[in-house]
Formats: C-alpha cells, sequence, structure tokens
C-alpha cells in the first residue's frame, strides 16, 4: 500500500509539473516579423491573447547579397522621401500599435517623418546620422490628448543622441508631451532652427547634458514652463542663440550651460532659480545685462567669463564670487560687491581675456567639460571699472582680483582691513597704476587701520568718509545697554573686547571715539524706549 501512495503522488506530481508548464508556455511572448515599405516591425503579443500586443519598429533589413541595409520604400513618397508611420501595423494575428522605434539607421534619404500617437519609446540613436530633415510628433487627432513620449538616454558611456549627428535637421516638433530632453539627444546638429514643445501639461523637467551642443544654426528658443533643470552644456557652442526664456519653474543651470553662446543678448533668470553651474555663460560675448536672483547666493568659477559687453550687472543677494567669474568683462563700470563675503581669485580681471571650452566633442559620464585653453594680459588701458563697492563682510581679498582695472575710487566698508591673500611670485589684488592713483575711500576712523595694514598700504591715496555709526558696538546685531558699556570701558582704557565694531561705535562719524559717542548712543536708547 505504501508503495501505491508514493506512486499516486509522483503521479500527481508529474500532472502538476505539466500542467505548470503549459501554462507557462501558453504565456509565452511571441513574437513576428513584418515587412512594410521596406521597414521591419516586430510584432510582440501574448501567444493565448494574440490581440494584446504592440509593435516596435527596428532598422530597415539587412540584403545578404549585396551587403548593405535595405533602403526605404516610400510607395507615393519617393520623390519627397516623407515617411508616414503607421499607428497601427498588420499581421497574421491581426493589427497593432506601433508603440516603439528601435531605429531608422540606414535610410539614407529619409526627410520628414511623421510619427504617430501611438508611440510612446524612441530608443537611443534611433536618429542619430540620418539625412532627415524635419520630423513631426503628432497627437491624436481624435481626442488631443497623447501618452508622453520616453527618449531613452544613453547608456555605458554611450554617445549616441537620439539626434545627434543629423546634419540637415531643420524643424522639431512636439505636438504632444514629452518625458524629458535626454543627453546629445540634438547635439551635433548644425542646421537644426526650430524646436517647438507642446507645453500642455508636459511632464518635461529637465534638459539633459550637452542635449543642444554645438547647435550652431539654433537662433532662439522657448522652453516649457515645467523644466526645472538645464543640464551640464545643454546649449554650450551654440554660437548664433540669442534668446532663451528660462522658465518660472526653472532652479537650476548647470556647469557652461550656455557656453560659447557668442551671439546670446536677451536672457531673463527668473526669480525661482537657485543656482547657476561655473562657467554657465563664459565667453557670451554679446550679453549686455544681467539680474542675479535673490535666491543665488554664488557666481562659481568662471560663471561669466569674458562677457565684454556686459554693461548692467545686478548681484543682489550674492555673497560668494568665484574665481575669474567675471574676468574679462571690459563693459563694466562700477559694481557693487556690497553683500559680497567672499570674492575668488582674479573675480574682476580687465584687459584682454581669453579661454575656450573642450570636452562638447567626446563628453561622456567620466569626462567632464573644462577649460582647454586661456590667455590673460592684464591691461590697465582695457579695464572699465570706475568704482568698486566693497561691503562690510569682505575679511580676505585675493590675489589680481583687481587687476587690469584703475579705478577712480575703491570704498571698503570692512571693519577690519581684508586680509591680502597673496602666493609667491604673483601680483596683489589691484594693478601697479590703482595702487598710485585710485582713491581708497574707508570709514574715517578705520583710516589710519588702512595705511598700516598689508596691502592696503600700497594706495597713495585713502581717503576717510563719515560713515554715523549704529551703536552696535560688539556686533551682535543689535544696540542695547550693554553696547555702552563695551563703549564706557574702551574710554576708561580697559581692555577692548574680542569683537568690537569700530565704525559702529563712531555714532557721530568723526573719526574718533569719545564721550560724545557715548551721549550720542545712550540718546539712541532712550528715544527708542
Amino acid at each position: 500500500m505504501k508503495t501505491i501512495y508514493l506512486n499516486l503522488a509522483k503521479c500527481l506530481g508529474i500532472l502538476l509539473f505539466l500542467l505548470a508548464s503549459a501554462l507557462t508556455m501558453s504565456a509565452y511572448e511571441q513574437t513576428e516579423w513584418v515587412s512594410i515599405n521596406g521597414l521591419q516591425y516586430e510584432i510582440t503579443f501574448d501567444s493565448d491573447n494574440p490581440w494584446e500586443g504592440s509593435a516596435t519598429l527596428l532598422m530597415p533589413s539587412w540584403d545578404w547579397e549585396t551587403g548593405e541595409m535595405c533602403h526605404i520604400q516610400y510607395e507615393g513618397w519617393d520623390t519627397d522621401s516623407i515617411l508616414y508611420l503607421p499607428a497601427e501595423v498588420n499581421c497574421e494575428y491581426g493589427s497593432y500599435p506601433l508603440t516603439t522605434i528601435l531605429s531608422l539607421g540606414g535610410s539614407s534619404d529619409l526627410k520628414t517623418v511623421y510619427v504617430p500617437y501611438t508611440v510612446t519609446r524612441i530608443e537611443n540613436g534611433a536618429f542619430n546620422n540620418t539625412s532627415l530633415e524635419s520630423i513631426y510628433f503628432l497627437e491624436d487627432e481624435y481626442y488631443g490628448d497623447s501618452t508622453p513620449i520616453t527618449f531613452v538616454d544613453s547608456n555605458y558611456g554611450t554617445q549616441d543622441g537620439i539626434f545627434k549627428g543629423c546634419n540637415r535637421l531643420k524643424r522639431v516638433e512636439f505636438n504632444r508631451p514629452i518625458n524629458q530632453v535626454v543627453t546629445y539627444m540634438f547635439m551635433s546638429c548644425p542646421n537644426l532652427k526650430y524646436v517647438y514643445f507642446n507645453s500642455d501639461n508636459t511632464p518635461l523637467d529637465s534638459i539633459g547634458v550637452c542635449a543642444f551642443a554645438n547647435c550652431v544654426g539654433l537662433t532662439s528658443i522657448s522652453l516649457p514652463n515645467s523644466v526645472k533643470v538645464i543640464g551640464k552644456g545643454a546649449f554650450a557652442n551654440c554660437h548664433n542663440l540669442k534668446t532663451v526664456n528660462v522658465p518660472n519653474s526653472t532652479a537650476t543651470i548647470g556647469d557652461y550651460a550656455f557656453a560659447e553662446c557668442h551671439q546670446l543678448n536677451n536672457i531673463n533668470l527668473n526669480s525661482s532659480l537657485q543656482a547657476i553651474g561655473a562657467a554657465a555663460f563664459l565667453n557670451c560675448e554679446s550679453l549686455t545685462s544681467m539680474s542675479i536672483p535673490n535666491n543665488v547666493s554664488t557666481i562659481k568659477d568662471f560663471t561669466f567669463y569674458n562677457c565684454a559687453s556686459l554693461t548692467s550687472l545686478q548681484l543682489n543677494n550674492v555673497t560668494t564670487i568665484g574665481n575669474r567669474s567675471f574676468a574679462g568683462c571690459n563693459g563694466l563700470t562700477s559694481i557693487d560687491l556690497s553683500k559680497a563675503q567672499s570674492i575668488g581669485e582674479g573675480a574682476f580681471i580687465g584687459g584682454h581675456v581669453y579661454c575656450s571650452i573642450w570636452g562638447t566633442s567626446y563628453l561622456t559620464d567620466s569626462t567632464n567639460l573644462s577649460i582647454a585653453t586661456r590667455e590673460e594680459q592684464y591691461d590697465p588701458i582695457n579695464g572699465s571699472l570706475k568704482k568698486i563697492l566693497l561691503g562690510e563682510g569682505i575679511s580676505v581679498i585675493n590675489e589680481l582680483t583687481f587687476s587690469g582695472h584703475v579705478p577712480d575710487t575703491i570704498t571698503c566698508m570692512a571693519p577690519t582691513p581684508p586680509a591680502y591673500s597673496r602666493t609667491d611670485g604673483r601680483e596683489l589684488t589691484f594693478c601697479n597704476q590703482a595702487y598710485s592713483t585710485s582713491i581708497l575711500c574707508v570709514p574715517q576712523i578705520l583710516v589710519n587701520d588702512y595705511r598700516e595694514a598689508y596691502g592696503w598700504s600700497r594706495f597713495a591715496h585713502i581717503e576717510g568718509i563719515t560713515i554715523l555709526g549704529n551703536g552696535d558696538v560688539n556686533g551682535d546685531g543689535q544696540t542695547t545697554v550693554n553696547d555702552v558699556t563695551i563703549l564706557i570701558d574702551m574710554l576708561l582704557g580697559s581692555n577692548q573686547p574680542d569683537k568690537f565694531n569700530a565704525i559702529n561705535a563712531d555714532t557721530n562719524g568723526d573719526g574718533l571715539i569719545s564721550v560724545v559717542d557715548v551721549t550720542n548712543l545712550i540718546d539712541k536708547l532712550l528715544q527708542g524706549n
């Protein structure tokens, strides 16, 4: 009996295995290939439910006799090479929606493509290096609302790009939403002039790395309001790009984003912007004005390098300015750095400067855009700054910061002369001619301090300006009885406290600390009460 039960159990197990195998086999995805007008379509479907499937457009079939790709046949459109991709592809089991485009490589005479609303995925390199001149992504003509298209980004460091190297491409219309403009998507399309985005409910939130790099034919572009990030080198080397709208949603402009856009003269940065990348506007020689949004606190290295036509600059809440960030901006005649706390080396070099960028033709995930060459001549004749205002937050000033300029006046409000940061064998902050002819204006009470401080003592002309101190002697941000006590101790010969703001203590601005200042401070407190 025991043997019989074991045999029955084995049989039952075998039956269950065969049943499971049959179910698995029945759910196996089947594939069929169909050739239409010289194009191959791969039809994928569940063999149990063959009516549930989709079609993928493959590259044209290979001619094994000639060893070449078969050219697309355009039926009635041979002359114009216009390709209307079908929304549905017919095969043995019925009609299936075309949902994916893998590649149109080998179609050397292709000029215009119309992509149906059913397509929801386009693989990396699908159209690159073709003779394509225009492409239209169509919306559903009946319902007017199509599923967004997903463009597959570059993988494993490849540089294919969806349309990269389409030398004849002139016009692209996204008449339906898209998910992203991916890395290298339109890179090196020199004749691209018009790109239209359907901004209605689009999920597009970023412009990828070098997406439009080297598109020298592009003169203007309007980005959808959904874009939050403009990626690294997105429009680098677009030499003829003149106008760009930065949407209100944009929070970040990446490194080198508009570098070498020589004709760019109209770009408004929205109030939501929070970060501007290094060299973002490098060599934008036609840019005439710039107002940095209030949320941006840092200008990185080389950001506005050689923007020679920049005549109007509002830094607003910028506290940190990077190395060479405004070098070569010889159109600036005055600069307000009242809120700056850190100014990088050579930030405002005047005279002749030049540099170029490297990497846009060879960029991979492991190779960053970088400065390729640079030459600089600090010629005082070419420097344009006539007025420089340094705020009280400056504690260190770097070498070469204002070389090439001979200002009429330099005003520094720092309560302690900022330390000179100098590398052996390098120049000081200002050029020699500035030290001999420019007038350094400092609060009256600090004149002697600046005359004795390293670097600042080189100025031949140091003048005091009247500043009415606010009474915040200890610099804690408020004026209280404690400030009166400290001031009295100072007059009685007590030791000076660690935090003592001489400018604030000089309440009458006469350059001295006396009983008059104590009286003024007490009156100020009594009036406040």
